[in-house]
């Protein structure tokens, strides 16, 4: 039996399901509004761009096309730079969605499945996730069979391919996910071809990866579901 069962339930509902809800929350409420008048702000860029220019002295090469063009250039260039910024921010979500995750579970299986007295409990070798899944295991809580995992591990992978590029991560989830390795622009607009096995080099300048809105829906539903589901496998157990 797993020690302060009903404690950890208790804990599992009360305070780490709503720090996941409240990561969301902020990120949906807070953080995505800010970009939703980043074509409006790149139009004042340009226009700004043209203006300035249009105060420059006067001569023979001077030529308003050309200066119109270099406005909307400095437009584009602000409105890419946004929008990167935007993806990048989405893969670093990601990759905390699943840390987070990842530092609850272990924080658990080192104070209730090693115990504060364990001499490996600050081992990082014992501190692995799938450690502590195989000790749930053990105690009769097979967390690799909810209904949830599949996206949860999904979500490793994401997370690898965000803090490492390139590596067997981002090769395992490509087969899983071919469409995260297409910009969501393209793969919106046109016919979508699953892309060649080209390295993933800069995923963190929001390049070469793509975790689009809705994943991260799926993401945070499946740790939540996770948790709860955890939390009531406890309680059955400290009953």
């Amino acid at each position: 039996m797993i020690p302060n069962a009903l404690f950890r339930a208790h804990y599992f509902r009360r305070v780490v399901i709503p720090t996941f809800q409240y990561l969301q929350k902020a990120f949906v409420e807070k953080v995505l509004p800010g970009f939703e008048s980043v074509a409006e702000e790149a139009d004042a860029v340009a226009g700004d761009a043209f203006a300035r220019f249009g105060q420059l002295p006067a001569d023979d090469a001077f030529d308003m096309g050309d200066l119109a063009e270099q406005a909307q250039e400095e437009g584009l260039a602000y409105y890419e730079g946004m929008t990167a910024a935007r993806q990048s921010l989405q893969s670093l979500l990601a990759a905390a969605v699943y840390h987070l995750f990842e530092q609850q579970l272990l924080e658990f299986y080192r104070r209730e499945l090693l115990g504060h007295s364990h001499a490996q409990d600050t081992d990082p070798k014992v501190l692995k996730t799938h450690l502590a899944l195989d000790c749930l295991r053990d105690h009769g809580i097979n967390c690799r069979e909810f209904e949830c995992w599949p996206v949860v591990d999904e979500l490793r992978l994401v997370a690898n391919t965000v803090k490492h590029a390139y590596g067997d991560s981002s090769k395992e989830l490509r087969e899983r996910r071919p469409e995260m390795f297409q910009n969501p622009l393209i793969r919106n607009h046109v016919k979508f071809r699953p892309p060649s096995s080209a390295a993933v080099y800069t995923p963190l300048a929001g390049e070469d990866f793509y975790v689009t809105v809705d994943d991260l829906e799926r993401y945070f539903a499946a740790v939540l579901e996770f948790l709860a589901r955890l939390a009531n496998e406890l309680e059955n157990q400290g009953r």
